[in-house]
């Protein structure tokens, strides 16, 4: 049972109002200039929140002696976030982000939480946060063969590449292990990078010129500077072209810049080499690192009729 449940919120609203450009303007004089109102970087703040709360009742069948228990509790959980895209010298963006989310969770008295020994009718509460930013810009480049009516190619060449950091947080783990919310977070420091490409052209159609997006390819991937083995994340290729008469195409591919590998007798006697990831300590199952010769993991390509 769900009895009562409700969840509310407002996204991406201003923390502080921009000046508003309809506002009435009175002239002074017939050939006066009025001058638009300006804005600000702090016009560029942003705040989402958003609360849910739940008040969950189950009846659990225990598989040994065919008996029923309870497991009821109560949670509220509020995420806010604040974000502020700003613009650089004409072409670069600076997104920095900031989120939290609050979670407060009451338990009732049942035969799970007292053999575990959770106390029960008080409220426990855990606080999880992440820090981020992320900077992209956009770089155009356009060529005009003028030949077999192709009247010119653009590519549109979209890099970014966002830093991000989460602490290990582990309060009250128990309590929301008990309700499936998870233990917490752990450490993370993360760098993120993609490159968006879209290729588009003009084309002469009789005495009409067409403009085609030919079709897009990205790449995107990231490294995570606090885990301790395996620290490059696959590599994510996608290309979808929408250029086919009623026809969409799509390619996935994913990368992995590791390869399984059993180290030789010889190599664990002298120690494990740099380029070896060995978690746990396992040699017998050990991760070789190859940047330059990533190896293809998954490949999928499907398509759909407009």
């Amino acid at each position: 049972e769900l009895l009562p449940s409700f969840s509310i919120g407002r996204s991406r609203l201003p923390l502080f109002a921009a000046p508003s450009k309809t506002k009435k303007k009175i002239r002074i004089r017939p050939d006066e200039q009025i001058e638009e109102p300006k804005t600000r970087f702090y016009h560029s703040i942003y705040f989402d929140i958003r609360s849910t709360g739940q008040n969950l009742r189950q009846r659990i069948r225990n598989s040994v002696d065919s008996t029923f228990f309870r497991k009821d509790y109560q949670t509220l959980i509020t995420t806010s976030s604040l974000s502020s895209p700003q613009k650089f010298l004409g072409f670069l963006t600076l997104s920095p982000s900031a989120n939290v989310t609050n979670s407060l969770l009451r338990l009732e008295p049942g035969r799970i939480a007292d053999s575990l020994g959770l106390t029960t009718e008080s409220i426990k509460s855990r606080t999880l946060y992440s820090l981020s930013i992320g900077a992209n810009t956009s770089i155009y480049g356009t060529v005009y063969p003028n030949r077999f009516r192709i009247l010119g190619i653009r590519h549109v060449m979209t890099p970014a590449i966002s830093y991000s950091f989460t602490p290990s947080i582990k309060t009250n783990q128990g309590y929301f292990r008990y309700i499936g919310g998870g233990s917490g977070s752990s450490r993370s420091k993360s760098l993120g990078y993609s490159l968006n490409n879209l290729f588009q052209g003009k084309f002469q159609a009789g005495d009409v010129e067409k403009k085609v997006d030919l079709f897009t390819l990205g790449f995107s991937g990231s490294y995570n500077f606090a885990a301790e083995s395996l620290q490059f994340s696959p590599l994510s290729t996608s290309l979808r072209t929408t250029a086919i008469p009623n026809v969409d195409l799509s390619v996935n591919a994913v990368h992995s810049f590791y390869n399984l590998v059993t180290p030789h007798p010889s190599e664990v006697q002298a120690g494990v080499p740099d380029d070896y990831q060995t978690p746990s300590g396992n040699l017998i199952a050990a991760h070789r690192r190859s940047l330059l010769k990533p190896r293809l993991t998954s490949l999928t390509i499907s398509s759909g009729v407009r």
